[in-house]
């Protein structure tokens, strides 16, 4: 896929550069939002995996600096 082509599909990016698994929460991924925003109780596409795949996950909750928020934006 060309980057014109990726760049009109994907409205949204996030690079994932820590993950946790936090006792009573879940999975946690730590990152950079480096194209649109991410919104609380979104669905969003993670991957590809090891195979090309992607899943579906759902944002349960946002913060910044140990802050919760609604809608973390590109930067």
């Amino acid at each position: 896929i060309s980057k014109t082509v990726y760049d009109e599909l994907v409205e949204t990016e996030f690079i994932i550069d820590s993950t946790y698994n936090v006792k009573n929460v879940g999975f946690v991924v730590g990152g950079t939002v480096t194209k649109g925003e991410v919104k609380l109780n979104e669905t969003l596409m993670m991957g590809p995996d090891k195979i090309g795949t992607f899943k579906g996950i759902m944002v349960k909750g946002i913060q910044e600096n140990r802050v919760d928020i609604e809608v973390a934006r590109r930067g």
